[in-house]
């Protein structure tokens, strides 16, 4: 939050805020004809579904409900091999967009182009996430608290005077009570004591590809190694995640250097194999 508060003290009267609740979805991107991943692989959706979509762009979360993030990407990850995966949670999900890309105007005039769409043809699981003016780092607090309250994992925070940017984007920021990242597991620490035996730490890269928008301190061109300790089950220790594979971790801001603060374990986002076949780097 210190980062929106120094937003608002440097630039409230010159900037429109808007701030939505994120999902713990997955991202999705419609060009019109097709949905693919934010990497560009495409999703292979039922038609039952995809026939809900506007015949131009969107970009969105597909998403289940609160702390189901697990079951949509289980779903996606399927449906990316030329064949629809999981056709019931299909039937479930929803489509909850906040950006209608290549479309001219501001945030709200951008989403109107959706709604109009919306109130014509009325599908069921297309929905534009509800976008808050905030006029005040007060104000800003009382929503994001509320989202909390209700199981959000946190809220995105827009200058919504811009138009649609592409690529990485300075007038979104996403405000959570922990951030989240992605490594490469490239080893293995050996446990000690209690841990005898099993894995005491997961040797991890950092994804070249994000540390431009979250560790901007480190060089890209540099392989950069955290280890993963905290957050491993027993389980997990006995048969941890498989050299190659993706995970995701949560840490507290960022040491002196530009490293992520008390990194912690989350959980396997991509085996080595989806790893691999996505080409996540």
């Amino acid at each position: 939050m210190q980062q929106a508060r120094d937003l608002f003290a440097a630039e409230s009267a010159q900037v429109e805020w808007f701030a939505s609740r994120k999902y713990d979805g997955v991202r999705a991107i419609w060009d019109g004809k097709q949905l693919t991943t934010k990497q560009g692989n495409r999703i292979f959706a039922p038609q039952s579904f995809l026939r809900q979509l506007p015949d131009f762009p969107v970009d969105g979360e597909l998403w289940l409900a609160t702390k189901q993030f697990h079951r949509v990407n289980k779903m996606v990850l399927a449906s990316l091999n030329n064949q629809v995966g999981y056709p019931n949670l299909w039937s479930k999900v929803q489509y909850l967009v906040f950006d209608v890309p290549k479309t001219d105007g501001n945030l709200l005039q951008r989403l109107h182009r959706l709604q109009l769409f919306l109130k014509q043809t009325q599908p069921k699981q297309l929905k534009i996430i509800a976008q808050h003016r905030i006029g005040s780092y007060r104000q800003l607090q009382s929503f994001y608290q509320s989202v909390l309250e209700l199981g959000g994992e946190g809220i995105i925070l827009r200058d919504a005077g811009r138009k649609h940017q592409v690529g990485r984007l300075n007038n979104v920021f996403k405000i959570k009570p922990k951030l989240e990242a992605e490594c490469t597991v490239t080893g293995y620490v050996p446990g000690k004591g209690r841990l005898l035996n099993r894995v005491g730490a997961l040797r991890c890269e950092l994804l070249p590809s994000q540390k431009p928008r979250l560790f901007p301190k480190l060089a890209i061109e540099s392989a950069t190694e955290i280890r993963l300790g905290s957050g491993l089950s027993d389980q997990q220790r006995l048969q941890p995640p498989k050299i190659g594979s993706v995970v995701t971790f949560q840490y507290q801001g960022h040491t002196r250097t530009g490293l992520p603060r008390f990194a912690v374990f989350l959980r396997e986002r991509f085996s080595a194999m989806q790893a691999d076949n996505l080409q996540i780097q």
